[in-house]
């Protein structure tokens, strides 16, 4: 919604732990279901995604060959 400023303020409904269990379990998923090298998983982050994806590589560093965050902060 906009405010008296006309500032868009945007409510978020799910916390961060539910969004990083979520990532890893499609994760997991992908990594029974397919034949994935699990020496060759990414994950990219794009504005908001930025942050996400640095807590992505906190979170689960070993499943995870690299983390890119293009233009977050």
């Amino acid at each position: 919604y906009r405010d008296n400023n006309n500032n868009i303020t945007i409510k978020l409904t799910c916390s961060h732990f539910l969004d990083l269990a979520f990532v890893k379990a499609i994760l997991d998923d992908l990594m029974l279901t397919y034949h994935i090298d699990d020496q060759r998983v990414y994950a990219v982050g794009w504005k908001n995604g930025a942050l996400f994806a640095l807590q992505v590589a906190v979170k689960y560093s070993l499943q995870f060959a690299a983390v890119c965050s293009y233009m977050g902060g």
